[in-house]
C-alpha cells in the first residue's frame, strides 16, 4: 500500500461515521496493515513486522519467550519498546513535540537556574556552617536595643582562651585600599585575618599556602598576601602568579597563595579581593590592633565538640563576666555576647539580625520559579489531553485488541517521560547558558565596585539531580493524570467519534471540564507571576527615578590617594588646594570640589555625634543618652553647590574654613541629624561633639558650631530614609584619600583629558580611577540587585504570559475542531457567524474572568511576601495589579478570538457531507 493510499485510508477510517460493532474487524485490519507496512519500511522481516505491529497496537499475544524472561529484563525491554514507539509517535507530530519540549525546557530551565542560585547562596554555606560548627560572635551593650559592635584584640584573646565554649576563634576585619599591579591600582576591599581564619572556615589553598605564625604576629610587617581566585582570573591566570608581586597602596606584597574558586570568607556572595595577615594590620585607621579602644575585629568561632549554638548560648553569661571584668573605665557599660550564623550576616555589619533576608529571597525565587514549572505542566497536560482526545479512536482499538488500561497508561506515560527528558535536556542547556550569562554580567558589574563576587556557576551532581527531580515532577504532573483520563473505557463512543454526555450534562459540568479547569488554573498562576514581575519592574523604575538628594548629571569623580605618597599632612593639604586652583580655570568657578567620600560607594564612615551641654564636663552616660550616629564627610567650599545639595538654613563653609586648620571648629549637618539631636529647636548656632573622646572631655573648645543645615542625600537604594550626615571643612579635617568632583559636559568623553591633566600636575600621586558620578549610582551593588530582580522576575512573568497564551489557544483551537460538526449544524440551521463567535468567546471570557479572580487572590498573597524585598512597594499595588490583569486578560481573549474566528469560516455543507 502506497503512503498516499495509507493516509487516505487512515483519514477515511478516522472521520467516516460507522457502527463500531459491525465494522470493528475492518478497523483493526486497516490499522494493522498500516503498522505492518511501516515496520517493513524500517527493514523488518514480514513476520517480525506483523508481530511488532500487534504488540504496538496493544495486543495480548506477545511472544512467549518474553514472558519467560527475567522480570527486570522484561521491564527494560518494555520501556525500550515503549520509548521507541513514543519517539515514532512524537516524530509524526513535530509541531506538538517542539512546543511541548520548549514549554518544559522553559519551566525546568528556570527552576534549575534558581536551584543553582539557592545552592550557592544558601545551601552550600549552611552545610558548611553546620558541618564545621561555625558561629559569628558579636558584642552587645547590656540593655541596649540592637547596639552591636565588633571586638577588640584583647577581647579576641580572652575568647580564644574559652575552650569550654569555643574550639577555636579567628578574627578578621576589612578595609578598602588601592590594590593592583605596578601603576594599575583600583580601590578594592581587602581582608586582614588571623593565622587560623582561612582554615577555620573551611578554606584550603588552591595553590600555594596560607599565613604562618610569624607572618601573623602583630606588627611583624612581613609583606605577603593571599589572592582571591577572581583576581587571578581577572589577570588571565598567569602561571607564575605564586611568588609574583601585588601592590597595596605604596607597598609591594608577595603572593603566597590563591583561595579556592568562590571563596570569599565567612560570607556567601561578596568579599575581599586579597587577604593580608595580622602582621599588616596597620591599614585600619592607622591604629594598632593592640589598642583597647579599637573595636574592629569580627570574630568567627568553631563551637566546642558536642555544642550547638543554643547550648553554647547558655554558657555565654560566664564569658560575659570575664569580658566585663577586663573592661576599661571608659567603656560604655557592661556588655554581653551574641551568637549568629556566620554566612547570614552582612559584610561588615554590626547587626546579626539580618540573616532572614537572603533566605526569604531564595524561598520566594524558588516559589515563583516553581509556579512557572506548574504553569508549564498545566500547559503540557492540556496539550496531552487535546492530543489524547484526537487519539481516542486509536486507544479504543487497542483496548478492543485486548490491551489493558494499565498497558495504555504506561505507553502514554512513557511518551510524557520522553517529552520531559527532552525538555530536561533543553532546560539544562538553557540553565547553563543563563548561569554563564548572568555570571559574566556580574563580573563586569563588580569590576567597577569595591567587592569581589564569590558566587560562580558550575555544573555538578546536585544540579543534574535537581534537573532529574524537576523532570520527574513534570512527568507526573503533565502525563500520568491525562493518561488516566483519556484511557477511561468508552469504546463504542470513541469508535463512533462521539462524546457521550456532551450536550446533555449540566452547563456547569461542561464549563468545569478538566481541560477548562486547567486553563483557569493557568490564568490564575500566570496573573500571580505577572503581578510579581510588575512589582519588581516598578521597584526598578522607582529606584531609578527616586530623589537622591544630589545631582549626578555632567560630573566626573577622580580618586587620588595622597597617603600613597611621602608627603606630610600639611603638604597634602597644600597640594589639594593647589589642585583646586589648577582645575578651576579649566572647569569654571564652582565646578571643582573635594570630598572624603562619594555617595553610593560604601565608604561612608559613621561617627557618634553628641549635643554639647552648656556646662562642662558631661558624663559619658549623659552623652550616650543623647548621641546619634551620622555619616561623616570632609568637603571643600563648593561641594554643596556642585552636587546640588540644597542649603535649607544657615550657610556653607567659607574659604578660610576650607583651607585653614586653626580656625574655630564648624560643621554642617543635614535635616535628619538636626531633628535627631535638637527636635523642634533651631540647630543653627548649636554646638556638638564629634566622637566619644571629645564628648567625654566636656571641653566646649573641642565642640563644633553648626553653621548650616542641608538636605539629606541618600547613600544607597534600600534606605527607608537618608542617613544622618555631618560635614566638616576639609581644612579642619584633612583627608589623604580624596575624591575630586568636577563639573563638565560629556563626562565620559572628557575623562582621558582630565586624567592627563591630573598626572601632569602631580605625577607622584596615583589617579586610582576617574568615572562619571552617575556610574556610582547605576553600578551600586544594591541598585544592580534591584535591576537583576526586575530582570529575573520579569522573565518569569513573560514566560508565564507566553505559556498562558499558548495553552489557551491550544485548548480553544482543539475545542473548535471537536465542535466542527455542532458548529456546522448551527450554521446550517441559520446561525449567524457573529453568534457562533460569541458562543465561543463567551466561554473563553468567563474562563478568563474566573481565572483572573483566583489570580487576584494569589497575587495579593504573593505581594505580602514580596513587599519586604521590593523598594517602595506596598502590599496592595493596585496599579500593578490592574495593568497585569489587563495585559493577561487581553492576551487570553486574543488567544480565544483566533479559534473563534476560524469557527465562523466553517462551511456547513462540507461539514455535513463529511459526517
Amino acid at each position: 500500500m502506497s503512503p498516499f493510499k495509507s493516509l487516505w485510508v487512515s483519514l477515511r477510517a478516522l472521520f467516516r461515521p460507522r457502527a463500531a460493532e459491525s465494522e470493528l474487524d475492518e478497523e483493526l485490519r486497516i490499522h494493522l496493515e498500516m503498522e505492518i507496512e511501516h515496520n517493513i519500511a524500517q527493514g523488518m522481516s514480514p513476520a517480525a513486522a506483523r508481530r511488532a505491529a500487534r504488540v504496538a497496537l496493544g495486543g495480548v499475544d506477545q511472544t512467549k519467550e518474553a514472558s519467560r524472561d527475567a522480570w527486570g529484563w522484561r521491564i527494560l525491554q518494555d520501556f525500550w519498546r515503549d520509548g521507541g514507539f513514543a519517539l515514532k509517535s512524537l516524530r509524526r507530530t513535530p509541531g506538538f513535540t517542539v512546543i511541548a519540549v520548549l514549554t518544559l525546557g522553559l519551566g525546568i530551565g528556570v527552576n534549575t537556574v534558581m536551584f543553582a542560585f539557592v545552592r550557592d547562596t544558601v545551601l552550600r554555606p549552611l552545610v558548611r556552617d553546620e558541618s564545621l560548627g561555625l558561629t559569628t560572635i558579636y558584642n552587645s551593650r547590656a540593655g541596649a536595643d540592637r547596639d552591636f559592635r565588633h571586638s577588640s584584640y584583647a577581647e579576641f584573646e580572652t575568647l580564644r582562651e574559652s575552650t569550654d565554649v569555643f574550639a577555636d576563634v579567628a578574627a578578621s576585619f576589612y578595609s578598602i585600599e588601592a590594590v593592583g599591579v605596578k601603576n594599575d591600582l583600583h580601590r578594592r576591599l581587602i581582608g586582614i585575618a588571623s593565622q587560623n581564619y582561612l582554615s577555620l572556615i573551611g578554606g584550603r589553598p588552591l595553590h600555594g599556602r596560607f599565613f604562618n605564625t610569624a607572618e601573623s604576629q602583630l606588627e611583624a610587617a612581613i609583606p605577603v598576601v593571599v589572592a582571591n581566585h577572581s583576581l587571578w582570573q581577572r589577570l588571565g591566570f598567569p602561571a607564575n602568579f605564586i611568588g609574583s608581586t601585588l601592590r597595596v597602596n605604596q607597598r609591594d606584597y608577595t603572593v603566597i597563595g590563591i583561595t579556592p574558586r568562590g571563596f570569599v570568607g565567612e560570607h556567601v556572595s561578596i568579599g575581599p579581593e586579597i587577604w593580608l595577615p595580622f602582621g599588616e594590620a596597620h591599614f585600619y585607621r592607622d591604629q594598632s590592633l593592640r589598642s583597647t579602644e579599637l573595636h574592629a575585629l569580627g570574630l568567627t568561632a568553631r563551637l566546642a565538640p558536642g555544642l550547638s549554638i543554643e547550648t553554647a548560648r547558655a554558657r555565654l553569661p560566664a564569658l560575659d563576666e570575664r569580658l566585663n571584668d577586663r573592661a576599661l573605665p571608659e567603656d560604655d557599660g557592661p556588655r554581653h555576647l551574641v551568637l549568629a550564623p556566620p554566612s547570614r550576616a552582612d559584610l561588615g555589619s554590626s547587626s546579626p539580625n539580618n540573616e532572614s533576608y537572603l533566605n526569604l529571597f531564595a524561598l520566594l525565587s524558588m516559589g515563583l520559579s516553581a509556579a512557572v514549572l506548574i504553569v508549564a505542566c498545566l500547559n503540557l497536560a492540556n496539550m496531552v489531553l487535546a492530543r489524547g482526545a484526537a487519539r481516542r479512536k486509536e486507544i479504543a482499538i487497542r483496548l478492543s485488541l485486548g490491551a489493558s488500561r494499565g498497558r495504555i497508561v504506561r505507553q502514554l506515560s512513557t511518551e510524557g517521560l520522553v517529552l520531559c527528558l527532552l525538555g530536561s535536556v533543553a532546560g539544562l542547556l538553557l540553565s547553563v547558558w543563563a548561569d554563564s550569562g548572568i555570571y559574566q554580567i556580574s563580573l563586569q558589574v563588580f569590576s567597577t565596585s569595591n567587592f569581589t563576587l564569590g558566587v560562580s556557576p558550575f555544573l555538578d551532581g546536585s544540579m543534574m539531580s535537581a534537573t532529574v527531580v524537576f523532570c520527574l515532577i513534570a512527568t507526573l504532573a503533565s502525563s500520568v493524570g491525562p493518561a488516566l483520563r483519556i484511557t477511561r473505557p468508552n469504546i463504542v463512543d470513541d469508535l463512533k467519534q462521539t462524546r457521550s454526555g456532551g450536550t446533555g450534562s449540566a452547563p456547569w459540568r461542561r464549563f468545569f471540564t478538566l481541560g477548562n479547569t486547567l486553563v483557569i488554573a493557568q490564568i490564575a498562576l500566570s496573573l500571580a507571576l505577572l503581578f510579581s514581575a510588575a512589582l519588581f519592574v516598578r521597584s526598578s523604575l522607582g529606584a531609578k527615578s527616586m530623589d537622591l538628594g544630589f545631582q549626578t548629571a555632567d560630573q566626573l569623580v577622580a580618586n587620588l590617594d595622597y597617603g600613597m605618597t611621602d608627603l606630610s599632612d600639611p603638604a597634602i593639604a597644600r597640594q589639594q588646594q593647589a589642585l583646586l586652583a589648577r582645575l578651576t580655570p579649566l572647569a569654571g568657578a564652582g565646578n571643582v570640589a573635594l570630598a572624603s567620600d562619594v555617595p553610593y560607594n560604601f565608604e561612608l564612615g559613621y561617627h557618634p555625634v553628641f549635643p554639647a551641654a552648656d556646662a562642662a564636663p558631661i558624663s559619658l552616660d549623659q552623652a550616650h543618652d543623647g548621641r546619634s550616629y551620622a555619616g561623616f564627610t570632609a568637603v571643600s567650599r563648593d561641594y554643596f553647590s556642585l552636587l546640588g545639595i540644597n542649603v535649607l538654613r544657615g550657610r556653607t563653609f567659607t574659604t578660610a574654613e576650607s583651607t585653614e586648620p586653626d580656625g574655630p571648629g564648624v560643621a554642617i549637618i543635614d535635616q535628619s541629624l538636626a531633628r535627631s539631636l535638637f527636635g523642634d529647636r533651631d540647630a543653627i548656632g548649636q554646638r556638638v561633639f564629634l566622637g566619644e573622646e571629645a564628648a567625654a572631655s566636656g571641653d566646649l573648645a573641642r565642640s563644633l558650631e553648626i553653621v548650616g543645615i542641608v538636605r539629606s542625600p541618600r547613600d544607597h537604594v534600600f534606605e527607608d530614609a537618608a542617613p544622618a550626615r555631618i560635614y566638616r571643612p576639609l581644612g579642619q579635617a584633612p583627608e589623604s584619600n580624596i575624591y575630586l568632583h568636577l563639573g563638565t559636559s560629556e563626562p565620559q568623553r572628557r575623562a582621558p583629558t582630565i586624567r592627563r591633566e591630573l598626572q601632569a600636575f602631580d605625577p607622584a600621586t596615583p589617579v586610582l580611577f576617574i568615572r562619571p558620578l552617575s556610574s556610582f549610582v547605576e553600578n551600586n551593588v544594591n541598585s544592580l540587585l534591584v535591576k537583576l530582580a526586575a530582570l529575573i522576575f520579569g522573565i518569569f512573568g513573560g514566560i508565564a504570559l507566553l505559556l498562558a497564551i499558548v495553552g489557551v489557544y491550544g485548548v480553544k483551537s482543539h475545542a473548535v475542531t471537536r465542535r466542527t460538526r455542532e458548529i456546522g449544524i448551527r450554521m446550517a440551521l441559520g446561525a449567524h457567524p457573529r453568534e457562533v463567535m460569541g458562543l465561543i468567546l463567551r466561554q473563553g471570557a468567563l474562563q478568563t474572568l474566573v481565572g483572573l479572580m483566583l489570580g487576584t487572590a494569589l497575587s495579593l498573597a504573593a505581594s505580602r511576601a514580596l513587599a519586604s524585598m521590593i523598594y517602595q512597594a506596598t502590599q496592595t499595588d493596585v496599579l500593578a495589579l490592574i495593568v497585569s490583569g489587563a495585559v493577561l486578560g487581553l492576551a487570553v481573549l486574543l488567544a480565544c478570538y483566533l479559534p473563534a474566528r476560524r469557527a465562523t469560516r466553517v462551511d456547513p455543507a462540507t461539514t455535513l457531507r463529511s459526517e
